[in-house]
């Protein structure tokens, strides 16, 4: 699993791609994995796996627009066991407007903790 961490004191961004075992997870010491960080509460960001047009993974937080334009907040979703908006419903055809099939056809434009302008712009 790719994990990356974000320190809101120093507004800094560490690990991005670094891989992570299970083990290595359950350890409560995981932020000293990550070179040059000191944080008491780091934001942790896990990758979907999923990668956009320019082949950069998508993580959990990223700022995700598709083909169309449309502007995304990527999260966990735990109803739909998957990353949204990647993930697909239960078959039931509720979220089939918030579904993106194709994910390697948009890009990541930023994150939430570093660019939330791009979010609030896009819900305008």
């Amino acid at each position: 699993m790719n994990i990356r961490a974000y320190d809101p004191d120093r507004e800094e961004m560490y690990g991005d791609g670094m891989m992570y075992g299970k083990e290595e997870l359950m350890d409560d010491s995981l932020n000293i994995r990550f070179e040059h960080f000191e944080c008491d509460e780091p934001i942790f960001m896990y990758g979907s796996g999923v990668h956009d047009k320019n082949e950069k993974e998508i993580f959990s937080d990223d700022i995700y627009k598709d083909s169309l334009g449309r502007v995304y907040h990527v999260k966990f979703d735990l109803d739909r066991v998957g990353f949204h908006p990647f993930a697909t419903d239960d078959g039931c055809g509720c979220c089939s407007d918030e579904y993106v099939a194709e994910p390697e056809r948009g890009e990541v434009i930023g994150n939430i903790h570093q660019h939330p302008h791009l979010l609030e712009k896009a819900n305008e």
